[in-house]
């Protein structure tokens, strides 16, 4: 099935010029089109339940807080997995839940520095407050 040029542009609200989709190959326009839309389905309209681990790691007002940033579009659905996993790999690694305030500094420190390495002390330390070790 050939992807006609013209039905991708107007899929993809004129975003990536002609030019851009003409160096591309049919099946390279399929995948672009297909990561566009799942991203466009999902975005908003992103509805996750959290697992009991997820639960117990995470508390309601920092869930709420990290849904609302989704549903803005501060985060992308898969930045949200993202986040979720660093929250409880620090849970688990500090014996906390992670609070809102916590969220905020894991969502920072994601969004700013792209640092995910839920081993390491100096991150676990920023998200925890400065290098305190505080785990209320």
């Amino acid at each position: 099935m050939k992807l006609d040029k013209k039905e991708l542009m107007k899929e993809l609200n004129s975003e990536f010029t002609e030019e851009f989709l003409n160096m591309l190959t049919d099946e390279e326009r399929r995948v672009l089109l297909d990561v566009l839309a799942s991203e466009s389905r999902i975005g908003r309209n992103y509805h996750r339940v959290l697992s009991r681990q997820e639960k117990s790691a995470i508390s309601t007002d920092a869930y709420g807080f990290l849904m609302g940033l989704v549903h803005i579009g501060s985060l992308t659905s898969r930045d949200m997995e993202s986040v979720l996993s660093s929250c409880v790999s620090i849970a688990e690694e500090w014996k906390i839940v992670i609070n809102k305030e916590r969220m905020d500094r894991i969502v920072t420190i994601y969004l700013f520095t792209g640092i995910i390495n839920i081993s390491s002390d100096g991150y676990l330390e920023m998200v925890n407050g400065g290098g305190e070790n505080n785990k209320n």
